[in-house]
């Protein structure tokens, strides 16, 4: 989801205890708990903003495959779930054209963006 959130397709790891080092400043997350069908970290079941019992050396980490050809988005839409479709191929973002395009399409391009 954190992978999504940021635009980015492929497979997250998930790391823990600091692992990319420890951040300074505020913790204003704490006890996520996200399902993998929230479009953002706000959606994902959590302590309230600003509530925790943690310090920087249990600093969450993510890295996120690089982008490999036939990832898709949704881009320049009015939010995260709407607009024009694109495929990333070669190192660039290109549009999909309509031609043959049905609901099938739709529903598909919806489940492997994490929609339901």
């Amino acid at each position: 989801m954190i992978c999504r959130q940021l635009g980015l397709s492929g497979t997250a790891k998930a790391w823990n205890q600091a692992y990319f080092g420890e951040g300074s400043g505020l913790i204003m997350l704490d006890e996520v708990c996200c399902t993998g069908n929230e479009l953002s970290i706000q959606q994902c079941p959590k302590s309230s903003w600003g509530e925790h019992n943690c310090g920087h050396k249990e600093d969450a980490g993510v890295f996120c495959t690089p982008l490999m050809d036939g990832a898709i988005r949704l881009a320049g839409g009015k939010g995260s779930h709407e607009d024009c479709l694109e495929v990333y191929y070669r190192g660039q973002w290109v549009t999909v054209c309509d031609d043959g395009w049905t609901e099938l399409n739709t529903y598909m391009t919806c489940r492997q963006l994490g929609f339901k």
